[in-house]
């Protein structure tokens, strides 16, 4: 068992729209954190992990993940699964569960057109 505690966490300010606080585990196969969105993340453009798949709960708020190939409006409760290598982005006012696995590392997330 790995217990993260709430003071473990670490708190990332991705942009003026969008915050992490990441739950590091020892597990290198999975990771969980909790993201803040106020407005569009990113800004332009589109997020994508090269080899991380993501399962995002939808805590609290309204929004949409916007792909290439479309507009998923989303609402408290909603799931999204979002596979490697796949182009996103989120818009709204969202808070959202991460799990990511294998577990996040920042060396393979991209900001992209």
């Amino acid at each position: 068992m790995i217990v993260v505690k709430d003071s473990e966490k670490q708190i990332h300010v991705l942009s003026e729209t969008a915050s992490v606080q990441e739950y590091n585990t020892t597990d290198p196969a999975l990771g969980g954190a909790v993201a803040s969105v106020e407005g569009r993340y990113p800004k332009k453009g589109f997020v994508v992990n090269l080899e991380v798949k993501q399962l995002a709960y939808v805590i609290s708020g309204m929004g949409k993940i916007v792909t290439p190939e479309g507009v998923h409006e989303l609402a408290a409760g909603d799931m999204v699964f979002v596979a490697a290598n796949e182009k996103y982005a989120w818009e709204g006012n969202l808070e959202l569960f991460i799990a990511n696995a294998p577990r996040f590392d920042s060396k393979q997330y991209r900001e992209v057109e």
